[in-house]
């Protein structure tokens, strides 16, 4: 994460943007005033430098999800499958596989579909 046009200070705040849940709080937590957190957020490289930490931190939680997603969905079934689980769990469990089956479709096709436009770009 280190970029040599923004300082420590810049860089602590970035790490701590990302592991608090507001500003403020990441501002408290290094110790700057939230006003002077504020000022570095529209700084052009502090804002690339935290868009590239939020880009890395979301592309490893993606990656650790789909890393699940074959046990989640075992389970899952295995919760349908069960004739001794509650009914009610049951119905949740087939609603949710039927509203995210044709969701993670959607996204999937909304994928191929940009890279086939960057690609003619």
């Amino acid at each position: 994460m280190t970029k040599p046009d923004i300082s420590t200070n810049q860089e602590r705040f970035i790490a701590a943007v990302l592991s608090t849940r507001t500003i403020a709080d990441a501002a408290r937590q290094i110790g700057i005033s939230e006003r002077t957190a504020y000022r570095y957020l529209d700084e052009p490289e502090v804002r690339a430098a935290l868009d590239s930490a939020l880009d890395q931190a979301l592309s490893t939680a993606a990656q650790r999800a789909a890393a699940g997603m074959d046990r989640a969905l075992a389970t899952l079934y295995a919760i349908l499958d069960d004739p001794n689980t509650p009914l009610t769990a049951r119905i949740a469990v087939a609603r949710l596989l039927l509203q995210a089956g044709p969701r993670l479709h959607e996204t999937i096709t909304l994928v191929q579909r940009m890279e086939s436009v960057e690609k003619r770009l």
